[in-house]
């Protein structure tokens, strides 16, 4: 991957902060990886991306959970997304979510794309990257898309499907 790719301060602050809520200290992690902890908790703009999925990957070995991602992406908030979270947060169906979610994703970063199709009933959610992601950058998005939707729509609305490009 390259230097390229970025993501939100706001994304990987709530990566640290889930990584502390389950009894780990998010400044030694980023310590022990060379990442300054204290240039990711000020201000809202991107960072190399490459940084994040350090971070996640980290979180992945020191937790030892094969199923980290997903766990993560549950614990998704629409601050998880700064800016482009709390103007979601403003919409009423998961339509006007998934639209301004098209419309802004480059404020939160460019690692991968979300494309909608809406087949009758159901809608087919694509979540898609140009490199192989980790497993567990894949499953939180994903699931983070399944909790946010569920935030928004106030159900507990369940995917018929999800297919991974991992066992």
């Amino acid at each position: 991957m390259n230097n390229t790719y970025k993501i939100s301060k706001p994304i990987v602050r709530s990566l640290l902060a889930f990584l502390q809520k389950i009894g780990f200290d998010a400044q030694r992690v980023c310590q022990s990886l060379d990442i300054s902890h204290q240039d990711i908790m000020n201000g809202d703009d991107l960072l190399s991306a490459e940084i994040y999925l350090a971070l996640l990957k980290a979180g992945e070995d020191l937790t030892q959970d094969p199923a980290f991602g997903l766990h993560f992406g549950k614990s998704s908030e629409p601050e998880r997304w700064g800016v482009l979270g709390y103007i979601m947060t403003c919409c009423h169906t998961l339509a006007e979510a998934i639209d301004c979610q098209h419309r802004y994703q480059d404020l939160v970063g460019s690692l991968g794309t979300l494309t909608v199709i809406s087949l009758e009933d159901k809608l087919r959610l694509i979540w898609d990257t140009d490199f192989v992601p980790l497993i567990a950058h894949a499953e939180e998005a994903v699931t983070g898309w399944v909790t946010f939707g569920r935030w928004v729509t106030n159900t507990d609305m369940t995917p018929y499907k999800i297919y991974f490009t991992h066992p």
